[in-house]
């Protein structure tokens, strides 16, 4: 799993609790995808971008298929849920 600079940033205004969660998620959810698939073929770059909802954070992160990587690409928090 990578992240990038601008996730950094924004995991860096968490607190140690609440990223420690999220990254374990992230981490199972990367370890799932990879271990999921066979690699892939050769093919023209192939990378696809998802959202999640984790520990009530919005994670945007993208999957590239021919490098078998998940990449966090943004972090924030969820808009609390009109009942």
């Amino acid at each position: 799993m990578e992240i990038s600079p601008a996730a950094w940033k924004q995991f860096a205004t968490l607190p140690a609790d609440d990223y420690a969660r999220i990254r374990a998620k992230l981490d199972a959810l990367a370890n799932e995808l990879t271990a999921a698939q066979p690699p892939p073929l050769p093919t023209p770059a192939s990378v696809d971008a998802r959202a999640s909802i984790v520990e009530g954070f919005a994670v945007l992160y993208s999957v590239d298929a021919g490098r078998r990587r998940l990449t966090v690409l943004e972090v924030t928090k969820r808009l609390p849920q009109e009942e």
